[in-house]
Order: structure tokens, then sequence, then C-alpha cells
């Protein structure tokens, strides 16, 4: 049968689409597609043309080549077999005479069965995702990051009410075996505390004259601390509006403190400010690593918490302090990575280096204490009682008197008076004694003068606390971001990409209002077409291919964003 020349090929110029390149447009159907097509405008129509075979990649046609010449893609319908108008790149123009030419073509593949395909489920890696909403997407992009900026600073202040915590040993039997229970805590220790201030200091010194007034009382004193007020143990019973309340004793077996401290939230809906200086188009920015929030105890630790994992992205803290032996506080988060509103204690961040106080111990005091507490004054009077029963035979009764003089002596002082004057009443007789008691206390008085001479003990560790001396000894929040740079630059790949999300899914080709990228594995075109074809577009979605909206002007403009469909 004889089938007259009846293939229609229609040329267009520059239509945005070009060969190997990852955009195309896409169209839900064949007639939208057509519809489209219809409204480009067309260098030339040519009739009446024989057969164009697909396989070929070239067809002669009766067009001056002025005309051919600026044409970039075509489309033509064999409209005596296979009825459907076919995609194709113009890939060259060969000149043949001043009234034909040949056009080299290459089939787009995607283009000629777009609208007619459909796609099963595979590897979704990329795609510009249907929804960006803020701390929605969370899979990690493994992209360079470059240095922090600081955008907010903030801080939990534990307490401004320095206070210095003394821990004197108290005896077993008044505590017992297991000392005193103090907010779970079992210590046999007893806690003191002063305030940094003028009056502190003198309460201070009266405490520390009572100590050394045992016998044993400098041994007595385990440490000395500064901490914070709110640090001192809590009483179970004394609570207003939720909050443990401070007691005055501190040897009180209560709770130690804590507090609730909700950090602001200074990204996303009620952002405070920008990417220092520039706004992201895709709202993944915000989320980590891009946006962060670190914690420092200012002691060279530092935590980092993600905004996208507290529960309303709005970070909140509880702040715990305990001033036993070793004094310590921490921050812990909470309503925090599923928590509810309980503690996430792996993720809490620990203070520890709070300054011990160094005190000066008086010597002579000590010595003293020792001397009168059944030692040493006792002995040399031991002594002094063997003299007189040995050598007083004519002087018993100044001998004794002198004698009970000694024994209720206070201090050397006393005991040199009580010598000397026993020395002006003794009888010739006892002339042995009071010289042993004369040097008894000449040599007391030298002891005197030693140990005043000895500079005094210090007691404790000395050292300081910059932060605490500044009084900036606080937990710091640092609200972080990457940098401007890094930003845009980030930013612009997720315009371009889309997000990873290594979904197993249909793959979507219109889920913004632009464009929609889409990057597969494993990709399944289902669909009336030639195996090879649907191979071709199988591969092209797992290279990767960006879907333009028909209504875009021009192929490759993101300046005006890719916002998600309404």
């Amino acid at each position: 049968m004889d089938i007259q020349p009846n293939s229609t090929i229609k040329l267009y110029g520059d239509i945005g689409l070009i060969p190997g390149s990852e955009d195309t447009r896409y169209f839900p159907s064949e007639s939208a597609k057509n519809t489209w097509f219809d409204s480009q405008t067309v260098r030339a129509t040519l009739q009446a043309n024989t057969y164009v075979r697909r396989g070929r990649n070239v067809v002669r046609v009766s067009a001056p080549m002025s005309v051919a010449y600026a044409c970039q893609y075509m489309r033509f319908l064999n409209d005596s077999f296979e009825g459907k108008w076919f995609c194709a790149f113009i890939t060259n123009i060969e000149y043949v005479n001043n009234g034909a030419c040949d056009i080299y073509y290459e089939i787009d593949v995607m283009m000629t069965w777009m609208g007619t395909f459909t796609l099963g489920q595979c590897l979704v890696e990329r795609e510009s995702t249907v929804t960006d909403n803020y701390y929605e997407h969370l899979v990690e992009e493994n992209l360079p990051t470059g240095d922090y900026v600081i955008r907010k600073q903030e801080f939990v202040e534990i307490d401004s009410d320095p206070q210095l915590v003394l821990s004197v040993a108290r005896n077993s039997e008044d505590v017992g075996a297991t000392g005193l229970y103090r907010g779970n805590i079992v210590s046999g220790a007893e806690y003191f505390h002063f305030d940094i201030s003028d009056s502190g200091k003198t309460d201070l010194e009266t405490k520390i004259d009572e100590l050394l007034a045992d016998p044993n009382g400098k041994d007595a004193i385990i440490s000395a601390n500064i901490v914070f007020g709110k640090m001192l143990p809590q009483s179970y019973s004394s609570q207003q509006q939720g909050l443990l309340l401070p007691l005055n004793a501190v040897n009180y077996s209560g709770q130690w403190f804590s507090s609730a401290h909700p950090i602001g939230r200074v990204m996303g809906e009620d952002a405070v400010a920008d990417l220092t200086g520039y706004t992201p188009k895709n709202k993944k920015l915000y989320n980590y690593p891009y946006c962060v929030m670190a914690v420092t105890n200012q002691e060279g630790s530092e935590n980092e918490y993600r905004y996208e994992f507290f529960s309303d992205h709005a970070p909140h803290f509880y702040w715990f302090g305990i001033c036993a032996d070793v004094p310590e506080a921490c921050i812990i988060p909470t309503q925090y990575k599923g928590s509810g509103v309980g503690y996430v204690e792996d993720e809490m961040m620990t203070m520890k280096q709070f300054p011990q106080a160094s005190m000066a111990i008086d010597q002579y005091k000590a010595y003293v204490a020792q001397m009168t507490s059944g030692g040493g004054y006792t002995r040399v009077a031991g002594k002094v009682v063997g003299q007189v029963v040995d050598s007083l035979a004519g002087a018993v009764g100044t001998g004794v008197g002198a004698l009970n003089g000694f024994m209720s002596a206070s201090n050397p002082t006393q005991m040199f008076t009580t010598m000397t004057n026993a020395v002006g009443g003794a009888s010739s007789n006892a002339l042995g004694l009071t010289g042993g008691l004369l040097n008894t206390a000449i040599n007391l008085l030298a002891d005197k003068q030693y140990y005043q001479a000895i500079p005094d003990a210090v007691l404790g560790s000395a050292n300081s606390c910059l932060m605490m001396g500044i009084n900036h000894k606080f937990f710091n929040i640092f609200h972080k971001s990457i940098t401007p740079e890094y930003a845009k630059v980030i930013d612009e790949f997720f315009t371009m990409y889309g997000y990873r999300v290594n979904r197993v899914k249909t793959p979507a080709m219109y889920n913004r209002t632009r464009f929609t990228y889409v990057k597969t594995s494993g990709c399944n075109v289902h669909g009336t077409m030639p195996a090879s074809d649907a191979r071709v577009i199988e591969e092209m979605f797992d290279r990767g291919t960006r879907f333009w909206v028909s209504s875009v002007a021009n192929i490759g403009d993101y300046s005006n964003g890719n916002p998600v469909r309404s």
C-alpha cells in the first residue's frame, strides 16, 4: 500500500531544554504538555515529510538554512504510524542546498513520555520536599559548615549570694557511725556557712577561735569552700510556689536546690535575628549543625544541644547544686529527646571547680589548746607535784598554794605570775622547789615566744577562681550558627538539590511552586512505551532530575526562591 508522506515537523528556538541537562519540564498529562508546546513560538512547521525515524537521528527537510539555523528543539508526528508527538533536541544543522538542510537530533525521552508514565516506589535519596517546616528535616547532609559564630549569649546564673561553707568533722558519738543524711548524701561533717562580708568574716573568725579552743580543733576542719547560697541544703517542708527555700541551718537533713530555667528560642517562628546577616530560603538551615546551642561550664567542657530535640523547640533546663565536702552544680535538659518533663541525665553539664578558701590558724592558740587539754599543762603540773612532795619539808603550805595556783592557770603568763609569787613566800627549805617552778615558767614563756614567732598555719588550699572573683561563675549559653558565607552556599545547594531524605516511596515531580528536584536509587518506570525509553527515564531519575513547572519562563532561574505548594 502506497502511503503518502504526511509526517509533521515543528521547529522551535530556545525553550530551555538542553540534552544531558538535569533540567526538564513537568506536565501532569499528555494534553497539558501539548497545550504548552502549542503556546510556544514555532519557527517553522514542515508538512508532508517522509517518515521520521527515531533511531536514525537525522532528517532532511525542505527548509532554508537561514530558518533551521536558529532552531534548538523540534517535535515530529508520524501521523500514519505512531500517531504521537516525539520530542527531540536539535544537535546540528547541515546545509544541503538553498532549499534543504539536514537536521541532526537526539530524542528527548523524558519529555516524549512525560504525562504518560508512572513511577513505582524506590529509594528517594534527595528531593525538594513537599513541606519545609522549622526543625522538620533532620537527615544529616555531611556538608562542610566552617566555623561557628555566636548570635546570642545567655547564662544560667546559679546565684549571686556567695557563701563560705566550713566543713567540720563531728564526733562519732554525736552522729553515729553513719553520719548525717543531707539530700541523700551521708556525711559525718557539720557545715557552717558564712556570708562573704565583713560581718561574715567576724563570724568566721569567732568560729575558728571556738574550734581552736579544742586540742584537736584544727584537725577537725575538713575543708572551706566558697559556694552559692542556693546550693545549701533545702527543706522538704519549706515550699513556696513550687520552689524549695533555703534554710538558715546548713546541717538540716534536707534536699538540695533545683530550679527551672527556660532558654529563649532565637530561631524559627519567633526568631529574633537571621543568620547573622543572611536569611535562608530553606528552613533546614535552622537545624543542627547549621544552628546549635552550646553550654559551657567555664571549666573547659562544652555540650551541644539541638533546638529540634526540645518538645516545643525552646530549650528548657533544670539546674541542681550541692555543697557537700566537694561542691558540685549541674544543668540538665528537660523536655528533650522525647523525655517529656523528665530529665536527660546523660546530657547534663556539670560544674565542679568551686574555690577552696585558705585560712590562717594561730599556731600559739593551737599550742595552748593542746597544753590545756589534759596533755601538756597537766603533765608539767605532775612533775611539779613530784618536786613538791620530795622537797617541801618546811614549806608545805607555800608549795601547795603555788601548786593550786599553777594548776588553775589558763595560760603561761598566769603560771609565771603564780610561780614568782610562790618564790617570795617560800622558806629557805623550799629554794629547790622555787627554782624548779621558775625554770618551768621560764620554759613556758620561751615556748610562747617561739610559737608566736612562727607564721600562722594556712588551712585549706590556696587557690583561686577567676570567674568567681569577677562574679561570672555561671553556665554560659551560646546560640551559634554558621557564617553568612557558608549559610548562603548551603542554602543555594538546598535550593537546587533539595534535602537528603533517604526514604522508600514514590518519587514526586511536583512538590514546589517553581521546580522539584528528585534523585532516586533503583527507580521503576511503568507505562506503554519502548523498554529502552523506560530504562533511560529510570537512569535520569537515578542521576537526579529537576522538574520545572510549565509557568516558569526561564529554566535555571533560582533567584525567586522555591516555596512549597500551598
